[in-house]
């Protein structure tokens, strides 16, 4: 079920030009994970500041580089989890472990 659901979200994605990974992690049981490129979406990074800035009243600078990539990395994930679970027959019970790699 995970890999249907995960596959159709990630084919979607692509379409989108945003271009997700989706394997197995290298670890003992063998989970599955999705990598998701912020640099493919960059282009939305000014819609998703406004968005973050209106709802929230937070803004980001825009020379912090890691800021800006915590956004797109935050963003991304929502939209790929939301995807997901819209796609889903039943409602889901989603867990993520979310690892990031913004540290230069």
């Amino acid at each position: 079920l995970f890999w249907e659901l995960a596959s159709t979200e990630i084919l979607s994605l692509t379409i989108r030009d945003s271009v997700p990974i989706f394997g197995r992690w290298l670890i003992e049981g063998s989970p599955y994970v999705v990598l998701l490129d912020i640099t493919a979406t960059a282009w939305s990074l000014d819609r998703w500041k406004t968005e973050l800035w209106d709802s929230c009243a937070i803004g980001i600078p825009w020379y912090d580089r890691e800021a800006n990539d915590a956004v797109l990395f935050g963003f991304l994930t929502a939209w790929f989890l939301g995807e997901f679970a819209a796609q889903s027959e039943e409602k889901p019970f989603v867990l993520a472990f979310l690892h990031e790699r913004l540290a230069g």
